[in-house]
This record gives C-alpha cells, structure tokens and sequence, in this order.
C-alpha cells in the first residue's frame, strides 16, 4: 500500500478483503446495429450497402493508492461513437472476377477523469485536492477499393487488390486544478496542461499482388507481395499528446497447398518474410529540445520471417489428426529509441532487440472422432494440445529483466464433445479450456 501498512495492520485477512475507500468495478454498456442491403442487376452485376452504427460506454472506478484514505482515487468515464457507410459492387465473368468499393466512417471519442487526493502528493504538490484531465478524439476516415481475379491461362490466376485510405484525426485534452482549500467558487477551473494538437492527416495505399499456379486439382503453389499500414494518431492522455506516424508492412510469401493420398493427407506450408517501417510502440525517442519524452510513438524499423506447415490426415472415416507448426524470428533493426529498465534503471537501446509477445515456434495437435447414432444423431470429440516457446512481454535489457518479464514454454490441453441431428443444423457441444490446470501468464508489466 501508498502508506506501507501490512494487511494485518490494515485488518485484512482474506485474499478477497480490501481497505479501498471506493469500489473497483468496471460499468460498460455496448450497442450497436447494422444494415446491409444487396440488389442483383439482370446483367449479373451486384450492389450492396452496408451501414453501420455503435456506441460504446466506459466507466470505472479506481482506488489507486489500496488504502481508506484519498492518496489517489481516479474516477474514468469514456464515451465512444462511430458510423460507417460502404458502397460495393461486384460483377463475375467467365475468366475474371471484380468487387470495389468505397468507404467513409467517423468515430468520436470523449474521455473524462478525476484524480482526488485528500491526502498526500496531490495537495501537497499542487495546493488542490482534484484534478481534472479531459480529452476528445475525432477522426473521419476515406478509403476506395478494389479486387479482381483474373485466369492467365487455365492453370495461372493474377489476384490484384488496392485500397487507398485517407484519415483526419483531431486531438484536444485539458488538464484543470479543482478545489483548493478553502475555494467557495463553484465554478473555479485552474488550467495546469492545453495539450491541444494540430489537425493531422494520414493516407496510404495497401494492396495485394498474388499469383496462384494450380498444377492439379490437387496441388496449388502459389507467391504473394503485399502491403499494409497501420495509421499514425496522437497517444492519448495529456502529457506527450504529439502525433506519431503510420507504421508500414511489406509482407512476402510462398507457399503450397496439396491434398494427397485420395484426398485423406492436406498438406499446406509457407515461408514469409515481414518488412516493418516506423514501428509503433512505447518507448524513450527524443523530442524537440533536447527533451526524452517517454510514450506510445514510432520506434524504428523491424523484420519478421518465418514458417507455417499444417498437415490433415483422415486415419478412418470417423478419426482425423491434424498437427500445425509454426517458427517466427523478429527484432528490431533499426532503432534510436531506447527504454529505463523499471529493475535496475539503466537505460538500453531498442535496436537488435527480440519483438514482444512472439513465441520462435508455436504448435498444436488436435486428434478428433466423429461418430453417428442409428436414430439420425450424429457426434464428435475432440482433444487439442496447444504448445508454444517462451515470449518476452516487453524489451529486455538484462538478466534480471530476462527473469520477470519473460514467460517460458508452455502447452495448453483443450477438449470438446458435441452432438447435431445430421438433417438439421444445430449443434450442441460442451467443452473445457485448459483441463489439465496449467498456469501461465500471459502479461507481466512494471507500474511506477
């Protein structure tokens, strides 16, 4: 706790008692609807429109500081609107297919909080006991796309995709001081942070080229080069509001599909390469001034490459066995961000560091049996053994980090039983996640 008492100082003696001043809950309210219309022309061409409307409301509150005093409670309360409108069409013909469209959304956010503190660095430090922090969000999105399918002989197809998107993104936040000791104004706001922005705008084009070569009807190569971004914006909160840039993926990849043996072994592989430019992420960049601004920004470049193989095989008619294994190395290449270690305080850099949250192999083997009932009912079950290598939660910088942020290899036992009427479609099926009781963590963080 803030104050350093124990629980037993506290009069806790439960792993479920707490001395908070407030209740920690979550209040979230989610709606949202869409329409989709579609017309077929006589000369085979299709429209649709798809509308789409949500809103989305965060509430929670917090005791921060886990004592019954006020060090630092923080109240929040998010309101979330977006609207989507898409326009397709689609025409077939005998060797080529063709869908397009365009895209226009908008979503607003407005965030309010306040931090009370009766007690501790909030009055001492500012002289008041709340404060104040709101910000609000606006982005208006444009995007125009489209696909075609093309046979070049009967054996080569050209798949084209390309989509252009265009974004306007506005940020304003506030920062206020409210009720200092003694105040009797009703209406007193001390402005402390304007982390207002700029208007910022961002657009790209992403796309697909994808050559599919069927040998037979039973083995397909095919070779693919794609690009993607991931748009730029502010990080939010109002201390280090400024913007950062759109991350950019060129992805390269090959592979097979084939079904052998009569059609009762699948085999599918690829290899792939992943080319990143201005990686987003949280990190230590310097800023104008010669100050180290410490958020959610652009961290450098990154490359990921790889393998996936997935083999299917029918034993018998009613048993299937399926295996998947995939390998993936990825670091960071070129970087001048660094980051504190939260353990030991030294500072490293980012370049030649291990992304996060990337297991190098991952597998699973799944064993299933189908099963029919003389009445017309019909079954199945299932085993799945998930399996991956140790992952690292954030950048490490040394043993110590190496220890606490890093979770080792794990496998994960799932099973399933379900019955259907094979002349209808329904099914009903139970099933248990993790059943041998396997403990693992998925996150590990370090809060100041």
């Amino acid at each position: 706790t803030i104050t350093g008492q124990t629980p037993d100082e506290l009069g806790l003696t439960g792993v479920y008692d707490s001395a908070s001043s407030t209740m920690n809950k979550l209040d979230n309210q989610w709606e949202g609807v869409t329409l989709s219309m579609h017309y077929t022309l006589n000369n085979g061409i299709t429209l649709s429109s798809i509308t789409h409307l949500e809103s989305f409301d965060h509430g929670r509150p917090n005791d921060w500081d886990a004592v019954g005093g006020a060090y630092q409670d923080i109240y929040y309360h998010t309101d979330i609107s977006a609207f989507s409108q898409e326009l397709r069409v689609s025409y077939n013909t005998e060797n080529m297919r063709f869908f397009g469209g365009i895209n226009i959304a908008k979503e607003e956010l407005d965030e309010h909080s306040w931090i009370i503190g009766t007690e501790g660095i909030i009055p001492l430090g500012f002289g008041h006991t709340k404060v104040d922090q709101k910000y609000k969000q606006d982005v208006d999105a444009y995007a125009i796309f489209g696909r075609v399918d093309y046979a070049l002989t009967n054996k080569l197809d050209l798949v084209t995709e390309l989509r252009f998107t265009k974004e306007e993104k506005s940020f304003a936040g506030q920062t206020y001081l409210l009720d200092p000791p003694g105040n009797t104004d009703p209406d007193y706001a001390f402005l402390l942070v304007d982390a207002t922005q700029p208007n910022a705008s961002f657009d790209d084009v992403s796309g697909k080229v994808t050559l599919n070569y069927q040998h037979s009807k039973d083995l397909l190569t095919y070779a693919s080069f794609s690009r993607g971004f991931k748009s730029g914006g502010f990080a939010g909160g109002n201390e280090g509001a400024e913007k950062y840039d759109s991350e950019t993926i060129n992805g390269y990849e090959v592979g097979i599909k084939s079904d052998l043996l009569d059609q009762r072994l699948r085999f599918n592989a690829a290899v792939f390469y992943y080319d990143y430019n201005n990686l987003q992420g949280s990190a230590r960049v310097p800023a104008e001034g010669g100050v180290t601004l410490d958020r959610f920004q652009n961290i450098g470049d990154a490359e990921v490459y790889g393998f996936d193989a997935e083999i299917t095989y029918l034993l018998r008619d009613n048993w299937l066995v399926q295996a998947m294994l995939g390998h993936a190395e990825g670091e960071i290449t070129n970087s001048q961000a660094t980051q504190l270690s939260p353990l030991t305080g030294e500072e490293f850099s980012l370049q030649g560091k291990e992304l996060n949250y990337k297991p190098d192999f991952s597998a699973s083997l799944v064993v299933r049996h189908d099963f029919a009932f003389d009445n017309g009912y019909g079954g199945f079950a299932q085993l799945i053994y998930d399996w991956r290598s140790a992952q690292n939660f954030t950048y490490i910088g040394n043993r110590a980090e190496q220890t606490v942020f890093s979770e080792g290899a794990y496998g994960v036992v799932n099973a399933q039983v379900g019955i259907s009427k094979l002349s209808s479609d329904w099914q009903f099926s139970v099933f248990v996640k993790n059943l041998t009781n396997t403990e693992y963590r998925t996150n590990a963080r370090a809060d100041d």
